[in-house]
């Protein structure tokens, strides 16, 4: 018998149980083994039936630090959703039946399950699921054992208690996703061999959360601001300069030109002029895009916003790290650096920024089609230019 955080109780396995419950315990949290703390949900498909399962990481996947932290130092003062799709999407998921659980390695909480750190990630949990309002099974693996991704313990323990309760995993109607998919030097894969184990198929938050963009006619309106926005490796000047070439495009670059002021007063000559300025910086701020909103609204142009989102941050600082010759100086060791801090300054774009069309890239494939689209249909950005497109990290979620 253990008692949950919120005082119920429930009979399912003990701390030293690792095959976990027979059946679905209770609604709330509990210990399935010797250290993994569970949360239960209910489970609204009849006995019998074969349950199609989305699995899902926790931090960088499902939630976020506001202030850029990292996944483990996130608390019930210092959360946010990932992004704007996310409860949209669970919702859908739920509505079509499909079954939620959260597997998520969580380290720092050590053997202290009913300790502070433990009621931390418990509260900013619970906070996260009250909002997206749809049964969700949490399970965290606190040690370096059998639960801990990529091993599969945390999984044998749910579908030991859903084929308790009568009810089988439909794996090939299942998925996972998280964002420890590796494929660069450094780069965590637990995930990827979380999934790989199970023989389910991985996605990125990315991918799998970003919404459609909205379409485009066909083509891009005869005058706009461009922003811009990724970390320093990230693909923009390559992006920009593709545009550069040829259909009104001038590109503004603060690695260039050397301060903001310089920047805004060429986008502004540029809109003067006739032509439109895409706007080469980081941009990883509110504040920092609000001068080109402003700007467009001044000449009475939409502002579209593309985010360079699609590498992680140790495949920008390789890239970075590579360079040679950088027309702002922003390489080697110092560059790497330099684009360390700008990833702890990353603010999510919100919708009363006022962007008339945001995008937000996914995966590098993305690019040539929105150069395509950005470019009219002539000059650079056709298809001819794709190779300017640089070439991802093998295997970069």
């Amino acid at each position: 018998m253990t008692r949950t955080a919120t005082g119920r109780v429930w009979r399912g396995a003990s701390r030293d149980a690792m095959e976990g419950p027979a059946g679905i315990p209770p609604p709330g949290w509990g210990y399935a083994g010797p250290s993994l703390l569970a949360r239960w949900a209910p489970v609204g498909a009849p006995p019998g039936a074969a349950l199609r399962v989305a699995g899902f990481d926790l931090n960088d996947t499902l939630v976020v630090s506001r202030r850029g932290r990292p996944g483990y130092s996130v608390s019930l003062e210092d959360w946010e959703v990932f992004g704007p799709s996310v409860i949209p999407r669970l919702r859908l998921l739920h509505a079509e039946g499909v079954v939620l659980a959260v597997f998520s390695n969580q380290g720092n909480i050590r053997g202290a399950l009913g300790g502070k750190r433990a009621e931390k990630v418990r509260a900013y949990v619970d906070a996260f699921l009250a909002e997206a309002a749809v049964p969700v099974h949490v399970f965290l693996a606190t040690q370096k054992d059998g639960y801990r991704k990529p091993a599969t313990g945390m999984w044998s323990v749910f579908r030991a208690a859903l084929q308790g309760g009568g009810w089988e995993v439909d794996l090939g109607g299942s998925l996972f996703v998280g964002d420890a998919l590796g494929g660069g030097a450094g780069e965590r894969d637990e995930d990827a061999g979380f999934a790989r184990a199970l023989g389910l198929p991985s996605v990125h938050p990315r991918v799998f959360f970003s919404p459609p963009p909205p379409p485009l006619p066909l083509a891009a309106p005869p005058r706009l601001v461009l922003v811009l926005v990724g970390l320093q490796g990230s693909g923009k000047t390559t992006f920009a300069e593709g545009l550069a070439g040829g259909g009104g495009w001038t590109r503004v670059s603060q690695d260039c030109l050397g301060s903001r002021r310089r920047c805004e007063e060429l986008a502004a000559a540029t809109l003067r002029e006739g032509g439109s300025p895409v706007i080469d910086r980081t941009n990883l701020r509110s504040r920092q895009r609000a001068p080109w909103l402003a700007l467009a609204v001044a000449a009475g142009v939409p502002c579209h916003c593309l985010v360079f989102d699609h590498l992680s941050l140790p495949a920008c600082a390789a890239r970075v790290a590579a360079r040679q010759g950088h027309e702002g100086g922003v390489e080697g060791a110092r560059g790497v650096q330099i684009c360390f801090r700008a990833a702890a300054l990353r603010e999510r774009i919100g919708d009363r920024e006022g962007f008339a069309r945001v995008v937000v890239f996914g995966a590098e494939a993305e690019l040539p089609e929105e150069l395509r689209l950005y470019g009219r249909g002539r000059g650079p950005g056709g298809a001819e230019d794709e190779e300017n497109v640089p070439p991802p990290p093998q295997g970069d979620g």
